[in-house]
């Protein structure tokens, strides 16, 4: 029953259907953020679970109950920073009060909306967003509410019974948090290679010194985690495999592998291609020959040049039409809060300002 529970946390039915389009929305999102690691894999990821949510109530019989394993203050946390967003976005009206679990669900659905919209993609179902059967009072059962203390969380009864055993010695990447923690490291472990010139290991290793040393004296589950985490990867070596491991993860999940994320965080295309010579310059000087000939097929659709685009399609992850699209779009600018991605950046209650990727 353990192993059956644990599978519900992995890429199934649900997702399969919007795959690719999962894979476009994570590439886009990370040209336009230069590689935010929270910006790129897991705000598209929040939003879109309300759709998640309603195909699965249309799945099987009347949901009667939500099992949540974060600490209900930062559950609040959670609901505040969306209803802010939401504000700011128009679909939310400031001190709107809190019409329960149906309207929650709208607004992550409105905001997954104009995500897709902002990186010129289709929303991923047409129609209003209801969640049929369910209404206002269903139930959120806390697994905090089962333990006496939050710091026994980490190898609780509970959470495997929630989420099956896992083990971080041998790298279960699939468990959230540690996705969250292990992804960042290996973004940041790819930028100081693609941005600095650096060995891999030095990057994900800066990474994972900082957020244990900000979560020394945290002594909740993902205080306890990062430490471990922290611990575990300590050498060249031990990072060499969570990079093995962390490739492996993405391209199973998202469908996208080293060279693409070396790409966005480099983030060549957008604001007209500005970055695209320093980018063929310092990666693949072979093909700085052919510099005007990507930006012609860039600027517009039907350009006629002696290159092909595959190798801008292949370094990239993403269609010609989506480069195309970048082309014509700004990087996303974390200080001015004018668009949705910098609104969620800038109310996200897990982000910390040392996490945010550098501007280039």
């Amino acid at each position: 029953m353990k192993k059956g529970l644990g599978r519900l946390h992995k890429p199934g039915a649900f997702q399969s259907q919007a795959s690719e389009l999962n894979r476009t929305q994570v590439l886009m999102s990370g040209h336009l953020t230069q590689g935010d690691a929270r910006a790129t894999f897991f705000y598209a990821d929040l939003l879109g679970r309300a759709k998640l949510y309603r195909h699965a109530c249309e799945w099987g019989g009347k949901v009667d109950a939500l099992i949540d394993r974060r600490p209900p203050s930062h559950l609040g946390q959670y609901v505040t920073w969306i209803l802010e967003v939401a504000h700011r976005q128009g679909h939310w009206p400031k001190g709107g009060g809190h019409d329960g679990f149906e309207m929650a669900v709208k607004l992550c659905s409105q905001l997954d909306d104009d995500y897709k919209q902002l990186l010129h993609l289709a929303p991923a179902h047409s129609g209003e967003v209801t969640v049929a059967g369910v209404g206002t009072d269903i139930n959120v059962i806390n697994i905090f509410d089962c333990l006496c203390h939050e710091v026994d969380v980490l190898h609780s009864q509970v959470l495997m019974f929630v989420e099956g055993p896992w083990n971080i010695k041998a790298f279960d990447i699939e468990e959230p948090q540690a996705a969250v923690v292990l992804l960042a490291a290996h973004v940041h472990g790819l930028r100081g290679t693609y941005q600095y010139g650096v060995d891999y290991s030095v990057g994900a290793d800066a990474y994972l010194r900082r957020a244990s040393q900000e979560n020394k004296a945290n002594d909740r589950f993902k205080g306890q985690l990062i430490k471990q985490l922290g611990a575990t990867f300590n050498t060249p070596k031990r990072i060499h495999k969570l990079h093995g491991v962390a490739t492996q993860y993405l391209s199973e999940l998202h469908g996208v592998n080293d060279e693409q994320l070396g790409c966005f965080i480099c983030s060549p295309f957008v604001n007209q291609a500005r970055g695209l010579e320093a980018f063929l310059h310092n990666c693949y000087p072979d093909k700085l020959r052919f510099l005007q000939d990507f930006r012609q097929l860039l600027m517009a659709a039907g350009t006629t040049t002696q290159v092909d685009a595959g190798w801008l399609e292949s370094v990239s992850g993403l269609s010609l039409a989506s480069l195309q699209a970048l082309y014509q779009m700004q990087r996303i600018d974390f200080k001015q809060c004018d668009s949705l991605i910098a609104n969620l950046s800038a109310h996200d209650p897990g982000k910390k300002p040392w996490q945010t990727a550098p501007k280039g």
